[in-house]
């Protein structure tokens, strides 16, 4: 089963990801920094101490968090080779970040979607088997994410899993089992396998000689036995 889905060629990147820090979050970060810098006005005029310093403490949150926040983004990583998709997984969660390195064989994915929420634009890959959370991974904040939808499809219709080579397997068997019953079938219908006399004519030499070429082919008869067969048909 291995064999038969190994592939031997030379591993390739095929497409990198960009990534990119969605507008929409960073409209409201700048809309978080102006209404505090706004509250800090009115307080330095006012000389309102308690919420100058309020405004100050929640400004210097706002500007660390958008600083993680664009640090994750942009640590992110994913390249699509023409054998499996890896990179790294930076996940920003509050005030945390969370860093992780990824990689997947093509032929472990069942299916590829692409799902958006606020300009967020994320590549959700499906498993065959339990990876991750519900069988899925996501990798978030590509800015060409269609287009590495569009790489990632394409490679995955060449790409075959357990049950493709399965299949591949049975087909096999079953063609072998028609042609050793077609070989059978036309010995019949042409007579059984003799050794034919001087008289034969020539086309009966031939379709002796084919019979037993699709005899040996078909594994009903040896090489040794072919040869035998052969030589006397040439005698």
């Amino acid at each position: 089963m291995n064999a038969l889905r190994k592939n031997d060629d030379e591993e390739t990147t095929v497409f990198e990801a960009i990534f990119k820090f969605p507008k929409l979050y960073l409209l409201f970060y700048l809309l978080a920094v102006l209404v505090n810098l706004a509250a800090l006005i009115v307080a330095i005029v006012h000389f309102f101490i308690p919420i100058i310093s309020t405004s100050l403490a929640v400004m210097a949150i706002v500007l660390i968090v958008f600083a993680l926040h664009l640090y994750a983004v942009k640590k992110n990583s994913c390249v699509i080779t023409n054998k499996r998709i890896k990179g790294t997984a930076c996940i920003f969660l509050g005030s945390f970040l969370t860093s992780s390195t990824y990689s997947y064989r093509l032929d472990e994915i069942n299916n590829v979607e692409i799902g958006s929420a606020l300009g967020v634009h994320t590549l959700v890959l499906v498993f065959t088997q339990g990876v991750g959370l519900r069988n899925v991974f996501r990798v978030s904040y590509i800015s060409n994410y269609e287009e590495a939808y569009n790489k990632l499809t394409e490679l995955l219709c060449t790409v075959k899993n357990d049950k493709d080579l399965y299949a591949d397997i049975e087909a096999k068997k079953i063609e072998a089992e028609n042609k050793q019953a077609a070989a059978l079938e036309r010995i019949v219908n042409t007579g059984n396998v003799e050794i034919p006399s001087q008289s034969s004519s020539n086309a009966d030499y031939i379709t002796q000689l084919k019979g037993l070429k699709e005899l040996l082919d078909t594994g009903i008869i040896t090489q040794e036995e072919f040869d035998m067969k052969k030589k006397t048909l040439l005698m």
